[in-house]
């Protein structure tokens, strides 16, 4: 074999090697696509969890028991259920059950919710079960947790050789952290009632030149 057919030779065998060098490096370069998609922020969502407590009574008996009620209490307190959190109070009705004593019973649990700053709705009976038990569930708001590569989760790359990156993450983490009532994030609050002639005296004194010099307060003391 000649010098000549030995070169061609050794050209094609090394083609398909550097045709596949040249496909892995062009999947390297940024395309128009991937640049002009940016990933959306992180955000923090809330979503609503049932929790259930069931409280016992003794038998044709709407008293509720001092244990029940400290139960009860712990459970509230355990799952950290705050004023203004909604309680649907469900009892079990087989057939044949009271309906005068099943309103007694959850009359009581209402009374010990309600005391503690808790909406509570009275469900209609559920048919079967212990007849001398009910079922209190708190429908609880919490933040959904957000998967953040390099704080929380591990990162990825992508197939042009990118870190997989969740912009704004961990900000969103921390707001989740810090809200006291996560329903915040769906909904503001209402404004209190306004003092109507506070604020109309303090427009009255900017009027006239009567307003109070700022307290200032030295960071040397």
């Amino acid at each position: 074999m000649n010098r000549a057919a030995l070169a061609l030779f050794a050209a094609l065998a090394l083609f398909p090697a550097l045709q596949g060098c040249e496909e892995q490096q062009q999947d390297r370069y940024l395309t128009l696509a991937t640049w002009k998609q940016a990933t959306p922020a992180a955000e923090p969502r809330v979503q609503t969890v049932a929790l259930t407590h069931a409280v016992n009574f003794a038998p044709r008996s709407a008293a509720l028991a001092g244990a029940e009620k400290t139960s009860l209490l712990d459970f509230l307190e355990r799952q950290n259920i705050s004023s203004g959190t909604r309680i649907m109070v469900r009892p079990n009705a087989p057939e044949g059950t009271d309906a005068g004593l099943l309103a007694d019973r959850m009359g009581e649990v209402r009374r010990v919710l309600a005391a503690r700053g808790l909406v509570v709705d009275l469900s209609p009976p559920q048919q079967g079960g212990n007849p001398d038990q009910l079922a209190v569930v708190a429908l609880k708001s919490q933040v959904v947790p957000i998967a953040c590569p390099g704080y929380n989760a591990p990162i990825q790359l992508d197939h042009e050789l990118r870190p997989n990156l969740n912009p704004g993450c961990a900000n969103a983490i921390d707001l989740g952290l810090m809200l006291e009532n996560p329903n915040d994030l769906a909904q503001g609050r209402d404004l209190p009632p306004a003092d109507s002639e506070g604020q109309s005296l303090s427009i009255q004194r900017y009027r006239t030149g009567q307003t109070y010099a700022p307290v200032t307060q030295s960071t040397t003391d």
